[in-house]
């Protein structure tokens, strides 16, 4: 059953405007065993680049994985190695969708780039807190994935998405 809903509103990014609906599902069948999914990928996430939108839906994958595993076990090297594979991953998707943009001729693909940079910042200090402090930060690291990425997805590839409507509508 749904436990949590939140709204994000897009605004107005040009040529189109989105409001995106974060779930959080409850428990399965087994009590003991819960099916956790804190994100459910939906085509209106869909940015219009088969390598970005297939990466985006590994990161949703990899993120409802970290938090499966924080729900269900709290084992932290289980954890711990979820989320390597996970910044291991986002560094490879930012990778190429900075190689994207460019080919593509975005022209604010260096502010993209500063803030790609930023996150991987972020969640490396948060990682760094998590090793070195052996604190229980898996809720603020939860947090911090299902927004970042849906911040991420929103508020920077749309404006990424919609520039690619408008290039293909003037050629």
């Amino acid at each position: 059953h749904e436990r949590v809903s939140t709204m994000f509103d897009a605004g107005q990014s040009g040529v189109a405007s989105a409001a995106v609906r974060l779930r959080v599902f409850g428990c399965g069948t087994n009590p003991r065993k819960p099916s956790m999914t804190i994100l459910s990928w939906h085509d209106q996430y869909l940015i219009g680049n088969s390598v970005i939108d297939d990466e985006h839906k590994e990161l949703f994958r990899l993120i409802n994985e970290f938090h499966s595993k924080w729900t269900e076990s709290r084992d932290r090297q289980a954890i711990k190695e979820v989320l390597n594979n996970l910044i291991q991953y986002c560094q490879t998707h930012f990778s190429d969708e900075e190689t994207i943009l460019a080919r593509e001729g975005y022209v604010v693909l260096e502010s993209h780039r500063k803030y790609h940079e930023k996150l991987v910042e972020d969640i490396f200090k948060l990682n760094q807190e998590l090793v070195e402090k052996n604190t229980m930060l898996e809720h603020d690291l939860n947090r911090f994935l299902k927004h970042w990425l849906v911040e991420h997805i929103v508020h920077c590839d749309y404006d990424f998405r919609d520039f690619l409507v408008r290039k293909k509508r003037a050629s």
